[in-house]
């Protein structure tokens, strides 16, 4: 007799039934001018003028050769596809990012960053005066303002986080070609005793990074310079959020208390699976407790005690959990690959940025079969929209481009005031997890008051993703190896609640092989999804806690059907996924969940549009309930069209019929405004580039005829080029137990997902 459990795995192959999306005419309506065009051409050259003065009167030491500014366009005019492309290519100058903008009704719209020389700008004025062509007449309509940058604002802000002893501050550049030119003009300006040269810069894209230790008069002399990007947080009605200096010193790290070590190592019987480590180091000096732990890149730089603590502590979450306080024996279920990035012991405040970004670049290539990495570590002070750090874009496009996950500990600023509590850098990243911290006290489960807090950033708004156990030293710690193999430390803090993610992703992937990170990332939000309370907050606390079964991941619940959908998808084009139904349902209503994430590559240089991709999601609950649309009696009208009669009726009375079936109203869990489809500012702050989301609604059965969703795949530039995608559909009733092998007796092409034979059960 079989006493194996039978298990509801995650159907694996929903793509058999995907299909082609049938071909839909987009109509792209002309939208009436703002100005008249005599009104627009006086507006450029008025525009023009004042720029011209404004840079006349800066002094030419905080200028380059090329000059930058920013072309603001208003509210309606937000979507890329309405840049003023021509107006830049017949006057030679060329964008190198854009920003939102607000206008002094506080609308939001967007603006573009541009370069060229005080010439090319003056010649905007003459090509709008003698436009000829539609298209610089339409363009011109679209400019509300030209205005010369400088990063006067945001320098003030970064003077405000700054002590009076000596910090590392992130500096962020334009897309500077000249970087000869540039660090000329710092020189000149910081007048440093040690001058600045190319191995100071980092470039990720077009955006360029340098990092100083400075003080608050040094960095003071920065406040006019054109060419640093800049944001307004003191005049919070004027739009300026171009990215500028942000304090980059390192997180604190607080030493821990200790307990004797009782525990007695059982080596493992089995080969382990591996998670990687970004951290301050491991000392092996905690003897064999540690042997699975290996070294494989560091800085030149030697590590400190506190680093090496720090660090410790985390690998050892890694590989055996939260040890227990009681003694006993522990195995490690995972091996540790561990990259050390922390400070050197003579300067227990560099957090070197420039050793961190380059070594990461180097390693995680070259150890790309690691696909789960825990970094608990990274610079301090708050995400701040306009500012994207070099660590934060260096993750994201490691992750696009080697398909790997990276599990970041939020920060443990929580108790900070204002802005200072937000999630510290890299956080932030949208390719990745952030996990945020609870304590457990009799089994009452707390957001633990020092974890720092959301939003995220524009493409990952609804963030921290996870909670972990984080603990409390005095009542509830964390017990973790230390760099004596004769204690345990004492620990609290996000840094630790992170590495209990990360094993437990480690684990999934290591049990469940067909999955990739990418399906990881969706299976992981889909059940927090599952479970979601509607009143949590989550820039509180975050979308929920996940359960230390594996199973529990890919596993449907008794009254559950769960099936994934990925692939690839040009940009611009439209797939259906059908729903699967079964035979009956015992329930007059059921649950639909469903969970989208999406791999993009990211643009460093654009804080307000940092996803290149996207994909929007919409539920289609009949196949066959149109609308009906009489434009000269402006009514509406749904009718199913496998009643011919009726729609001949309406055929003859004036009625067209839609394109595409009607759609079920978006409803996003994180939404908590009905989406206005037609507003761009209003979709982007809905979800629509944010990498992973989740849909959640009930449906009458009796409204369901062959349901289905569509997926459009979106690129910011209007690029065919192909977006990864996974998506993940639960489909549950109240109290029934057989729609699992209901749906698969009458879809019997579908494959559960398969589990290791050899996965020992980590």
């Amino acid at each position: 007799m079989d006493n194996r459990k039978q298990h509801r795995y995650m159907i694996q192959n929903g793509d058999v039934l995907r299909r082609i999306a049938p071909d839909i005419v987009r109509g792209f309506g002309t939208k009436e001018l703002l100005r008249s065009l005599e009104d627009s051409q006086y507006f450029i050259n008025q525009e023009v003028s004042r720029l011209e003065s404004d840079y006349k009167k800066t002094s030419q030491e905080n200028m380059l050769d090329e000059v930058f500014v920013a072309v603001d366009y208003p509210k309606t005019y937000v979507a890329k596809s309405y840049q003023i492309a021509s107006l830049y290519r017949e006057s030679g100058l060329t964008v190198v990012g854009t920003a939102e903008w607000q206008d002094p009704n506080n609308e939001v719209g967007r603006c573009d960053i541009v370069r060229g020389t005080i010439e090319a700008f003056k010649s905007v004025a003459s090509i709008a005066q003698d436009a000829v062509t539609n298209k610089i007449k339409n363009e011109i309509d679209r400019v509300w303002g030209i205005e010369l940058l400088s990063p006067t604002d945001s320098v003030d802000s970064t003077i405000r986080q700054l002590s009076d002893i000596a910090e590392v501050v992130e500096l962020s550049f334009f897309d500077v070609p000249d970087i000869q030119e540039l660090l000329m003009r710092l020189n000149e300006i910081l007048q440093l005793e040690i001058p600045l040269s190319k191995d100071d810069v980092i470039r990720v894209d077009r955006a360029l990074y340098l990092y100083l230790k400075t003080t608050n008069s040094n960095i003071a002399a920065l406040r006019d310079a054109n060419f640093i990007q800049k944001a307004s947080v003191q005049r919070l009605n004027q739009f300026n959020p171009l990215r500028s200096a942000a304090v980059a010193t390192a997180r604190d790290m607080y030493s821990a208390k200790q307990r004797r070590n009782n525990l007695i190592y059982t080596a493992p019987s089995r080969p382990l699976p591996v998670v990687g480590l970004i951290d301050g180091g491991v000392d092996f000096r905690g003897g064999d407790f540690l042997e699975h732990v290996h070294e494989v890149y560091s800085v030149k730089a030697l590590p400190s005690n506190q680093a090496l603590e720090h660090g410790t502590s985390v690998a050892s979450v890694l590989m055996y959990g939260e040890l227990p306080g009681r003694g006993g024996q522990v195995t490690p279920d995972l091996a540790v690959e561990s990259i050390r990035v922390l400070p050197s012991q003579t300067d227990d405040l560099m957090l070197s940025l420039i050793d961190l970004d380059n070594i990461l670049k180097e390693a995680i290539p070259e150890l790309s079969q690691i696909k789960i990495w825990n970094i608990s570590v990274g610079p301090r002070g708050p995400v701040m929209d306009y500012h994207i750090g070099s660590l934060t874009a260096i993750l994201d496009k490691l992750a696009f481009q080697y398909n790997v996950l990276f599990v970041i500990a939020i920060g443990n600023t929580g108790q900070e005031q204002g802005i200072a509590r937000r999630m510290q850098t890299p956080a932030d990243a949208v390719n990745n997890l952030a996990v945020t911290a609870f304590t457990d006290l009799f089994g009452d489960h707390q957001t633990a008051a020092y974890s720092s807090i959301g939003p995220g950033r524009e493409g990952g708004k609804m963030k921290p993703d996870i909670s972990g156990h984080g603990g409390s030293e005095n009542n509830d710690p964390i017990l973790t190896l230390s760099t004596s193999e004769w204690f345990l430390n004492e620990q609290q803090g996000t840094s630790f609640a992170a590495p209990l993610v990360a094993r437990l992703l480690t684990m999934a992937l290591w049990r469940f092989p067909e999955l990739n990170v990418l399906d990881l990332r969706a299976a992981v939000t889909q059940y927090l999804a599952l479970n979601f309370d509607r009143g949590r907050d989550i820039y509180f606390d975050s979308k929920g806690e996940l359960s230390s079964d594996v199973e529990r991941l890919i596993e449907a619940a008794p009254n559950e059907f769960r099936i994934k959908y990925s692939g690839e998808l040009t940009a611009g084009t439209d797939v259906l996924m059908n729903v699967p139904i079964p035979e009956y349902f015992q329930d007059k209503t059921i649950e639909l969940t469903w969970t989208t994430a999406v791999k993009t590559d990211v643009d460093p240089s654009r804080p307000d549009a940092y996803t290149k991709f996207g994909i929007e999601d919409t539920l289609y609950p009949d196949a066959d309930k149109y609308e009906f649309y009489n434009k000269e009696t402006k009514k509406v009208q749904r009718q199913r069209t496998d009643d011919e009669e009726a729609v001949q009726v309406l055929l003859d009375n004036g009625f067209t019929q839609r394109q595409q079936p009607v759609a079920h109203d978006k409803a996003y869990l994180t939404t908590p405004n009905p989406l206005d489809s037609k507003d761009e500012a209003s979709r982007r702050r809905q979800l629509k580039w944010d990498t992973v989301k989740s849909q959640k609604l009930n449906v009458r059965v009796n409204s369901l005829n062959r349901p289905f969703i569509k997926l459009h795949a979106l690129s910011r530039d209007a690029s065919h080029e192909r977006v990864s995608y996974s998506v993940i559909l639960s489909i549950r009733g109240k109290n029934d137990l057989g729609l699992y092998q209901r749906t698969l007796s009458r879809f019997p092409q579908l494959i559960p997902t398969i589990e290791r034979v050899d996965s020992g059960r980590v």
